[in-house]
């Protein structure tokens, strides 16, 4: 959702100011839940709710985009659209560097860690250049949804992945 600002300038006409708060947006929840999400998931002694849900939100909220995202949609919906993807941003961030602590075996965690920081600068860079192409393929207006559909169908590819993670039996009986 990273363009969604260039749309908004480029397409609906909206200034630098009102297009730039569409990324102020996108995390604002975060700000304030992370600290309380991730206690939730030291005490269910898993991330994988957590995980599942922020996938199926943002799966969600790209299946919104494709139907209400247009020239004459109000930039206070894009906004609220935004805050709904900081909800599903904290839930992603805060699920991944908690589930951590609660999945893996004590002694691996600074390992799996690196390869976690590894993922999440790995994984972002390819979505801006696969996005960047398909944006910059055509016109926007046209190719937005092409780069939302790209992105339902990554979230889609998370989800079985992310249904294999077990509990740790270890790390449970240490969480309060």
């Amino acid at each position: 959702m990273f363009f969604l600002p260039l749309y908004a300038m480029n397409v609906m006409g909206k200034s630098a100011t009102e297009a730039g708060l569409l990324t102020t947006f996108s995390g604002i929840f975060g700000l304030f839940l992370g600290p309380f999400i991730g206690r939730a998931i030291a005490k269910c002694g898993s991330a994988k709710p957590v995980l599942l849900a922020s996938f199926v939100g943002n799966i969600m909220l790209h299946i919104i985009l494709i139907f209400v995202l247009g020239p004459s949609l109000p930039i206070i919906a894009l906004y609220a659209i935004m805050l709904l993807r900081s909800l599903t941003n904290v839930f992603n961030t805060v699920g991944q560097s908690t589930g951590l602590s609660v999945h893996i075996e004590p002694e691996k965690i600074p390992y799996t860690n690196s390869l976690v920081q590894l993922m999440n600068q790995f994984g972002p860079n390819l979505a801006i250049a696969i996005f960047t192409v398909i944006l910059m393929s055509g016109p926007i207006e046209q190719n937005i949804n092409t780069a939302f559909s790209v992105s339902i169908v990554a979230g889609a590819l998370s989800i079985p992945i992310t249904l294999m993670i077990r509990k740790n039996a270890q790390t449970k009986d240490s969480v309060e």
